[in-house]
């Protein structure tokens, strides 16, 4: 898929892939500060533990948030807000920067931020639910449930058929069609029926194309299965089993929200941030319109992390869930995509992640389920570094060795800069530094 100057770069082409495919806006990649931070002086809220604990959590945490907050400085991220779930507890709901620089409103957990492509998970776990209900099956085509959107597959099999689960997974063949969702009031079905003219750029199941149009065919397709709408769905299966009261699909209930934080963009030459109107996306739901908070989305991560349940409740079986972390397409340099996630390791850990991009905004939610650790971090910036580097940097500091020093107990990047050709998607021999 990809060359690259130096070998052990294969682990940022995976979190480069990640980024660049979960955008649904494109912008350029700020400078990465790698300078190792003092230890840290904030102070962190966490969950109740034994005396010898909490001073061990804190310290990690503490040291966590100095960096993150230095960091967002250097890759030029206006605010952010991060929640951590460990052990199906909050541990960390934590605020950096500004909501709104022009007010001096600051980001707080309570802050909304859109997801992005975070969003797919949740399409994916709704149709997870459909098939344990029986309405559904991974295997079911396309056409089954929306009879106007029949792919001209690329295929030897003449019988063969774009199904769900090809396209949760992104593999059917069929490239992004970004601008057939660049208008947002384009309806969702006139989108889909000019979608299902497009020829394939590849064979079918052959390789990964990542595609929001794909996306938001199979959410509309499980919705009508289901004889209701995704927002529906969403909402009563997901967002109020899980108390997700603040999370919503609707781009004008978040406009109208004094919460909303203002979406921004870096200009390099002018070293200064400009901001952004509010671009809605209710016309690609399944793909990527929630709005949320990060306290909202801990609750999300504690019921990925139970393998379904909520508080003892369950509400999706495990055999369906662990279907959406099952790798049903190679991405490339170690990563490949479930349905609504993309897949690696960490230190021999399954990873489980997935990122999200949309116009002044981005977004990162990561889990490492053996270890029953999780984070979401929401920004407000189109694009930035931070969303790949971020993984680690959690994953070092809640479980690597703690140095009683005050060393840094985060993964230092400087070995992995260098230039990398990108060969994938709609990149062809394109450089990044």
């Amino acid at each position: 898929v990809v060359s690259m100057r130096h070998a052990i770069g294969r682990v940022l082409l995976a979190t480069l892939m990640v980024a660049s495919v979960t955008a649904c806006d494109r912008a350029d990649e700020a400078a990465v500060s790698t300078t190792q931070p003092p230890p840290a002086t904030t102070t962190t809220t966490v969950a109740p533990t034994t005396t010898v604990e909490k001073t061990e959590l804190e310290i990690r945490l503490e040291r966590l948030i100095e960096w993150l907050d230095q960091q967002r400085e250097a890759t030029h991220v206006p605010g952010l807000a991060i929640a951590i779930v460990q052990d199906d507890e909050i541990i960390l709901a934590e605020g950096l920067g500004m909501a709104d620089r022009e007010t001096d409103t600051p980001v707080t957990p309570e802050t909304l931020l859109p997801i992005g492509s975070s969003t797919k998970a949740f399409t994916s776990t709704l149709a997870a639910m459909l098939v344990d209900d029986g309405t559904i099956t991974w295997d079911d085509p396309v056409t089954e449930h929306l009879d106007y959107f029949s792919l001209a597959v690329q295929s030897d099999d003449p019988e063969a058929e774009a199904t769900l689960q090809d396209l949760l997974s992104h593999r059917s063949g069929f490239p992004r069609m970004g601008v057939l969702i660049a208008d947002p009031d384009t309806p969702v079905e006139r989108i889909l029926q000019t979608a299902a003219g497009a020829e394939p750029w590849a064979g079918f199941r052959e390789h990964f194309y990542y595609s929001n149009v794909m996306y938001l065919a199979a959410g509309t397709a499980i919705a009508e299965a289901a004889d209701s709408s995704w927002e529906g769905l969403l909402e009563d299966r997901i967002l109020d089993p899980l108390g997700m009261d603040d999370t919503t699909a609707s781009s004008a209930q978040a406009m109208a929200d004094e919460d909303l934080a203002t979406g921004y963009s870096w200009d390099a030459d002018l070293e200064e941030f400009e901001a952004l109107d509010y671009r809605p996306t209710d016309n690609l739901c399944p793909a990527g319109c929630l709005v949320s908070t990060v306290l909202d989305m801990a609750e999300w991560l504690r019921f990925q992390l139970a393998h379904g349940q909520i508080d003892g409740t369950r509400l999706v079986s495990e055999e369906q869930l662990e279907e959406t972390w099952t790798e049903q397409i190679p991405i490339g340099g170690g990563v490949s995509y479930g349905l609504g996630w993309m897949l690696s390791d960490w230190q021999g850990q399954p990873q489980v992640a997935h990122g999200g991009n949309i116009h002044g905004f981005s977004a990162q939610v990561a889990m490492l389920p053996e270890s029953d650790l999780g984070f979401v971090m929401l920004t407000n910036v189109s694009l930035t570094p931070l969303q790949d580097l971020v993984i680690p940097a959690v994953w070092d500091a809640l479980l690597a060795e703690l140095d009683e020093d005050g060393g840094d107990v985060v993964t230092d990047v400087q070995p992995y800069l260098g230039e990398y050709v990108a060969d994938f998607g709609q990149f062809q021999d394109e450089i990044f530094e």
